[in-house]
């Protein structure tokens, strides 16, 4: 009995050691800029890894103090999603509940209305909806709605194209050096169809002023038409490569 009492407290005793050193906390202030997790902090992300490497795990984000979603990954890095991801109201209640292989959403994603009623479940193979059905807030059948709607540039891709193209000045310096390169301009879309463009991060930035350029003519765009997503106006991130080529 006792060698067995021994050999159990050595088996858990690391088991112990190895939850309490995987997860990290990251806080964010108002620019969404990393912050002291002390001071006046707006978001919190809690990496919870399930290996030694810090490679898989899940993140919880937190909005003022309230969870916001919990999110699987099997490669934190690269962000691609595996498992299921939850994502809260305000209130505690569950607002979506999504299940990704991969990147790609496969088997039932639910919906909820605030009150706790189903809103929606669709049911996903490999990223494309097979069947799906939508509720009314008391949970009654209603008319079928795409859960994302993709935000739109008036005029489509192609009228986004000529604009950025009929605004774009090839930077001196770089032209005379012969400099040529795409440059990635990361743009926030709100809900009501304005937007920001966000600063480029150090690790993407190979030519300032094909950035600077680059900035400049996305923030002379026409404001979008908003995205939805499960039928409300929501913010999406999107990235547009502008490509400097000398000819």
């Amino acid at each position: 009995m006792k060698t067995i009492l021994i050999i159990t407290i050595l088996t858990l005793f690391p088991l112990i050691i190895f939850s309490q050193i995987q997860t990290d906390t990251v806080c964010y202030d108002v620019f969404h800029n990393k912050c002291i997790c002390s001071e006046n902090y707006l978001w919190k992300k809690i990496y919870k890894y399930s290996d030694l490497d810090k490679n898989s795990g899940s993140i919880i984000t937190m909005f003022k103090g309230i969870i916001k979603s919990e999110i699987s990954y099997s490669d934190i890095n690269n962000e691609v999603k595996d498992g299921v991801s939850i994502f809260y109201f305000n209130n505690g209640n569950i607002e979506r509940k999504l299940f990704y292989i991969e990147n790609q959403l496969n088997d039932t994603l639910f919906t909820y209305h605030k009150n706790g009623n189903i809103k929606r479940k669709d049911v996903y193979e490999n990223n494309k909806v097979v069947s799906g059905s939508c509720y009314d807030i008391n949970g009654f059948d209603t008319t079928y709605f795409p859960y994302i709607v993709q935000p739109k540039y008036p005029g489509g891709e192609e009228k986004l194209r000529k604009d950025i193209a009929n605004n774009l000045v090839y930077p001196k310096k770089a032209l005379r050096k012969g400099i040529q390169d795409t440059v990635i301009v990361s743009v926030y879309l709100l809900k009501d169809g304005n937007f920001r463009v966000a600063p480029a991060p150090p690790s993407r930035v190979k030519n300032k002023e094909l950035i600077e350029e680059g900035i400049r003519v996305v923030r002379l765009l026409d404001k979008w038409t908003p995205g939805f997503i499960d039928g409300e106006p929501s913010s999406f991130s999107i990235e547009i490569p502008i490509v400097f080529r000398i000819e």
